[in-house]
């Protein structure tokens, strides 16, 4: 079974701005919680998985909390998952399950109820339910409120895969009244898809696996060196734990490899592919590579994507599609970073600069200060006065947040808004 070790910090801002624009649990509001009871007479060693990704039914992508749980134990838990503040449209999906000796069943599928609301689920694990396949739910619910004033949307603009939602029209007029110059959508222009090909996967090699797993339970090892005494000893069982499972993992996946790539698509064969330890684990469809053509502060990249259904039942064989993408970069081409297409260029631009000369050491926080001073910024999202840098290494990522002055002479940061290790 993949193990999946998952953290994450929720950073409470403080911002002038009318309005919140990024996740904050601090805005969650309302009443949101679970309870599980069990009939079993002996303990069971149950983890509880959340999730709030769309269609993630095993909530693979969540967080995992371990719990004793027994006929004489009842145990309530809230759900906590972190809200968007502004646009309030909170149509999240809600996943919660349990693993159980090693087998993972499903608990609960809802939605996000919305601010200021109240949902109780109700999960009683009955030993008999056990024996049964896992396809059924164990959860039911017992009591929801929905704040319709959190469903609600006047317009939506995309381009490609990312999207921005507006509540009023006010919203919506004022962002496409914006300077096209200045955003990074009009740098994408013309730049979609120019070549197809389907490729098959294959199973990885005892190599690659090898690699795999030792780079990752590498990069969660010093992740957990920047935690404090009694979080880095939680932190190493985390990952000790993971290290046994994939270890003792035998239901690896075929998967998509990078010589595949380069072989349906020769604008790849001289191509470094930029390689993702997540992506590793669970079959994902998406392949970055490294720069080809560099021009002013604007680097030119390709992006393969892959459908991640067959293209025929029980088959290997996916279609696949190569695309070519624009990134910036200050001073190193190799140090290039994505602006949110529907972001300022000229202020994110203006923000790394600032970030660069930014006196790390005025930070409390030692993880912000590791990640800032060890990692170069992937991708920038411009948002009112909030900048929201996002960093990634091998197996660990994050996001944090700063805030412009009311002239923009100057960032400040904010919080930490989530830190993730898998």
């Amino acid at each position: 079974m993949l193990f999946v070790f998952f953290v994450s910090f929720y950073g409470i801002g403080v911002s002038n701005a009318q309005t919140f624009t990024y996740d904050s649990s601090s805005l969650q509001g309302g009443d949101h919680t679970f309870t599980i009871s069990t009939n079993s007479k002996t303990e069971l060693d149950v983890s509880v998985r959340l999730s709030n990704r769309t269609d993630d039914t095993q909530c693979h992508g969540g967080s995992i909390n371990s719990q004793k749980l027994s006929a004489d134990k009842k145990i309530t838990k809230e759900f906590d998952f972190s809200r968007q503040g502004s646009p309030a449209v909170a149509l999240y999906e809600w996943h919660l399950c349990f693993d159980i000796d090693n087998k993972t069943y499903k608990g609960w599928r809802g939605f996000d109820p919305g601010n200021n609301t109240q949902l109780v689920v109700d999960c009683n694990i009955d030993i008999e339910d056990l024996k049964r396949p896992s396809d059924l739910y164990l959860c039911e619910t017992q009591t929801v409120s929905v704040n319709k004033d959190n469903h609600n949307e006047y317009a939506q603009f995309c381009v490609r895969e990312s999207c921005k939602s507006f509540e009023t029209k006010e919203q919506y007029e004022f962002f496409m009244h914006r300077d096209a110059k200045n955003v990074a959508a009009h740098y994408a222009v013309g730049k979609e898809k120019i070549l197809s090909a389907d490729i098959e996967k294959r199973m990885p090699t005892k190599n690659e696996i090898d690699k795999l797993t030792t780079d990752a339970i590498t990069a969660i090892s010093k992740y957990c060196q920047k935690l404090t005494a009694e979080e880095r000893n939680s932190c190493y069982e985390y990952r000790d734990r993971g290290k046994e499972n994939l270890s003792a993992r035998e239901n690896w996946q075929p998967q998509i490899n990078e010589n595949s790539l380069k072989e349906a698509f020769p604008e790849l064969k001289n191509l470094k592919l930029m390689p993702s330890i997540l992506e590793g684990f669970i079959p994902e469809y998406r392949f970055y590579f490294a720069p080809h053509e560099i021009s002013s502060n604007v680097v030119d990249h390709y992006v393969v994507y892959c459908s991640s259904v067959p293209k025929k039942k029980n088959s290997l064989v996916h279609g696949c599609s190569l695309n070519l993408f624009q990134a910036f970069f200050i001073d190193d081409p190799s140090a290039h970073f994505e602006i949110d297409p529907m972001s300022n260029v000229a202020i994110a631009l203006t923000a790394i600069k600032q970030l660069k000369r930014y006196d790390i050491d005025t930070i409390d926080n030692k993880g912000v200060r590791a990640w800032l001073g060890s990692h170069h910024v992937r991708h920038i999202k411009v948002e009112d006065d909030l900048v929201i840098f996002s960093f990634s290494g091998s197996a660990c990522g994050s996001q944090i947040a700063f805030q412009f002055s009311e002239v923009l002479s100057k960032i400040e940061f904010v919080a930490l808004k989530s830190e993730t290790c898998f």
